[in-house]
């Protein structure tokens, strides 16, 4: 049975206790050489953490997902309203 099938029964509510993070991460061309700095083309910020990664994979199967999720006080906590 798979994860969709079994929330569609009603058997596999699953609630995750994790974190929400802001991930910050640039593009660049390729990969640096060793002692090498490279310009980057592009910075990306978007939602991650481990627990919710793992909610948004599980709820993307078809899951039925809950979860509770530890959010701190900067200026990244609003992306966490959004996602």
């Amino acid at each position: 049975m798979t994860i969709g099938e079994a929330t569609m029964k009603g058997e596999a509510p699953i609630f995750v206790l994790g974190s929400f993070v802001a991930a910050c991460s640039v593009k660049v061309d390729r990969l640096p050489r060793p002692g090498e700095s490279l310009r980057a083309n592009a910075f990306v910020l978007e939602a991650g953490g481990k627990g919710f990664n793992c909610a948004v994979g599980l709820r993307r199967l078809g899951a039925a997902v809950d979860g509770l999720f530890a959010v701190g006080e900067d200026l990244f906590a609003a992306l966490a309203e959004r996602a």
